[in-house]
């Protein structure tokens, strides 16, 4: 494991209600957030389908199989959320491509490709006030987003 890994994040044991259960409530969250964007919900996400891969299987193919059904499960919760089904589809992806490993180091792969998608959110916008902070000095930023997340009515 790289020295600043987290390690992966392993529930006790628990039965397959308790994994969809926590999917589901992950699904039920993200279709009634209207308040955080694309990136937090896709970090939700990906946490709910590193808890379903951290449960135990018996074969690669069942985990497979799980992880390809929670990120359905999750990415219909809000469609339009490209961010959402991009960060599942890598984890998914990189799942599957490894689909010749034993099933423990399966989930160790998909917890390190998850914990590095979220770590690599984190540094892209400290990499942005870096790269911005000299051409910022007495200046006012403005964003904007065209995001179906937020809805006045």
């Amino acid at each position: 494991m790289p020295r600043n890994a987290s390690p992966p994040r392993r529930l006790p044991p628990a039965c397959r209600i308790a994994e969809m259960s926590t999917v589901a409530a992950t699904v039920d969250e993200l279709r009634a957030n209207r308040t955080n964007g694309g990136s937090w919900m896709a970090r939700r996400a990906i946490e709910a389908l590193l808890e379903v891969a951290a449960q135990p299987v018996s074969s690669t193919e069942e985990l497979q199989e799980r992880l390809r059904s929670a990120a359905r499960e999750l990415a219909m919760a809000r469609p339009a959320m490209g961010a959402i089904t991009h960060a599942l589809g890598r984890l998914v992806a990189a799942a599957q491509t490894a689909s010749h490993l034993p099933p423990d180091d399966l989930q160790q792969l998909v917890s390190e490709e998850a914990n590095g998608l979220i770590a690599s959110r984190e540094r892209a916008a400290a990499s942005i006030a870096v790269h911005l902070a000299p051409r910022l000095t007495n200046a006012l930023v403005l964003t904007h987003s065209n995001s179906a997340t937020v809805r006045v009515k």
